[in-house]
């Protein structure tokens, strides 16, 4: 039987109503799903050498604009308050960015916030105090996730085997605010059914990637089978869902299914092609410009080509890196499996596309390091490299609302969007 690290939890409960305020009983906490890495994390501030405060949507609501304005502060806080912020299409404030895409509260001379070097962090949006914490909420359960693009969370993460098992932390969790926990509203349940077991689904996957029996390639291709079986439950019977777990937590452990797909010839052509264009004409493989190029040549069109041998060659030289950490890269994949709040990462997406814009994420995961690899042969080099693709992508990977639907239509265009397409994709 499977062996999932995390406990049984029950299922949406129709009679809770999430809202901005709400998503939990009257007179109960929330209860709290999250990781050892969640907790041990502390922001590294100045040090920082991606840090958060550029290229992004930075919201605010009126009371934290309001809080802002009416604090006693310089005359020159008090132009940039005046001259940063606007309206949305949602009547939420964002922060309007520099040129640059740098905030124009970020210092760039000690990289700290001119907000909280005067005020104090009270004085932040909610925002921008939380990240990078992320998660959602589903029957009164929140998973919390601290999100990979930071390079903080990315050290912890590799830093013990350990730092990605996921437990339940108290049933009386009551965040600050839960205005950066995504709820899964009445509506969206309505929309798609298989909501309702988000958090069964959850534990499912993630104990299939947890399972040190096998490799995590082979863990990702049984995740393919398992939820294009789930899906065709989602269509026709959604709450058949549990019993559909049931039945496949019973069969993914056979040893000859994992044999069969532990043999599987790998199809660099399917797998680069599926990144090529993933990459290609993106804001993520213009950032990481400097670092493909070490793998990847370009046409006089502008279109991209990598040579096989030489990504494989790259590859080992890769993983002969980690083999003092031979747990890493699971535990990369595992976090980003949370980040990118799975097995729902779009709600208006069912299981199977989801888990396929999973695989095309973790199929990015081995191109980047082939790509350190190539560009040095310095161990910490090599690593650092990848440390900066991964964090890089994972930004808009994580919090790009059009993520999914992009990658899908990657994956449709060039006809890869089967299980066993996905399969050459992750081998």
């Amino acid at each position: 039987m499977l062996q999932v690290e995390i406990p049984a939890i029950r299922c949406y409960n129709k009679d809770i109503i999430f809202g901005k305020d709400s998503g939990k009983g009257k007179d109960m906490g929330y209860i709290l799903k999250t990781a050892q890495y969640v907790n041990d994390f502390q922001c590294i501030g100045g040090k920082c050498t991606m840090d958060c405060c550029r290229g992004w949507t930075i919201l605010w609501t009126d009371e934290e604009v309001e809080s802002l304005k009416k604090s006693k502060h310089s005359d020159e806080l008090d132009e940039l308050i005046k001259a940063s912020f606007e309206k949305t299409d949602n009547d939420i404030n964002k922060i309007v960015l520099m040129p640059d895409g740098d905030c124009p509260f970020h210092d760039k001379a000690d990289r700290l916030c001119k907000i909280q070097k005067e005020l104090g962090a009270e004085y932040l949006s909610a925002v921008c105090k939380s990240y990078p914490i992320s998660g959602v909420i589903n029957d009164n359960i929140i998973t919390k996730v601290r999100c990979i693009s930071c390079p903080a969370v990315f050290d912890l993460v590799i830093k013990e085997e350990k730092a990605c098992d996921v437990y339940i932390y108290g049933k009386d969790y009551e965040p600050e605010t839960i205005l950066i926990f995504k709820p899964d509203t009445i509506d969206d349940v309505k929309n798609n059914p298989g909501l309702k077991y988000r958090n069964q689904l959850f534990d499912f996957f993630y104990g299939i990637l947890s399972d040190k029996k096998r490799d995590i390639h082979t863990s990702m291709i049984i995740g393919t089978l398992a939820a294009q079986t789930l899906s065709k439950l989602e269509n026709s019977s959604p709450d058949r869902i549990p019993e559909g777990i049931s039945a496949l937590s019973k069969q993914i452990n056979s040893p000859s299914l994992v044999k069969s797909l532990s043999d599987i010839e790998p199809n660099y052509k399917v797998k680069l092609g599926a990144v090529q264009c993933m990459l290609d004409g993106t804001a993520v493989g213009d950032k990481l410009s400097e670092i493909l190029s070490s793998i990847r040549t370009k046409d006089n069109n502008g279109n991209s080509a990598v040579e096989i041998v030489k990504y494989t060659s790259n590859l080992d030289k890769f993983y002969k890196q980690c083999a003092t950490k031979p747990f890493m890269i699971r535990n990369i994949v595992r976090c980003l499996y949370m980040c990118e709040l799975m097995p729902f990462s779009d709600n208006n997406y069912n299981i199977f596309d989801n888990y396929a814009y999973f695989c095309a994420s973790v199929a990015l995961i081995d191109f980047f390091g082939a790509a350190a690899a190539a560009g040095s042969d310095n161990p910490n080099e090599i690593f650092e490299r990848f440390k900066t693709a991964v964090c890089l992508a994972s930004h808009p990977l994580c919090h790009n609302p059009d993520r999914v639907k992009m990658i899908i239509d990657y994956l449709k265009e060039i006809n890869c969007y089967s299980a066993g397409h996905l399969a050459l994709i992750v081998k």
